[in-house]
């Protein structure tokens, strides 16, 4: 019998051992050396890593209705399997990457580009303009929030309906296009309505 726990702990092992080697050998040289070059390999190698570690976790606790602790609960379901295989391909491009980078004593560079402190810079610059848009903008902001909540459940049990409104409001929309008539009366909590379906559902 497969012990997913203790393959939960060897994932997560792995992947702080391969993040923090990718860290260490970014900062090294990400001032003077640019995207076009194998200091990338430690951003992809991030990247899978990351993906793979936290995607795994995140569909083993809604697997498990978020009763699965973070480390050491397993990896549950075949879905979080695959996504945690990403470990494997990300971990053997960042342990290449820092091999290469130590033996060559820096990364090699493929092209002129812009240094990957330049890119941070202008990802930073983007962020701090976002973080000032939807400060000044509270009503957007409050409703993009409100909106990103309430779509998680309908992401996660698609195609069923969730919530009681939900159910009643694709009832009515089914009896209206039916016929095409805004006005025509129809069921509604014991009786018979004659106002738009629209108007009685909000």
């Amino acid at each position: 019998m497969v012990n997913w726990v203790l393959y939960d702990y060897l994932v997560w092992l792995i992947s702080l051992v391969i993040c923090l080697g990718d860290v260490l050998d970014f900062l090294c040289f990400y001032r003077r050396i640019g995207y076009a070059s194998t200091l990338t390999l430690d951003v992809l190698s991030l990247a899978l890593v990351a993906i793979g570690r936290l995607g795994s976790l995140a569909v083993s606790m809604v697997e498990t209705m978020f009763v699965t602790p973070p480390v050491g609960g397993g990896i549950v379901g075949i879905e979080a399997l695959i996504i945690a295989s990403l470990v494997v391909p990300g971990s053997l491009i960042g342990f290449a990457a820092i091999a290469l980078h130590t033996f060559a004593r820096e990364p090699v560079v493929l092209a002129e580009s812009r240094t990957w402190a330049e890119i941070l810079h202008s990802i930073r610059k983007g962020l701090t303009s976002a973080g000032h848009f939807f400060e000044s903008h509270p009503i957007f902001t409050a409703f993009l929030l409100g909106f990103s909540v309430r779509l998680v459940p309908e992401v996660l049990w698609w195609p069923w309906h969730v919530g009681w409104d939900t159910v009643e409001y694709t009832a009515h929309l089914a009896d209206f296009l039916t016929s095409l008539n805004p006005f025509k009366p129809y069921y509604w909590m014991g009786g018979l309505r004659n106002i738009p379906h629209y108007w009685t559902s909000h």
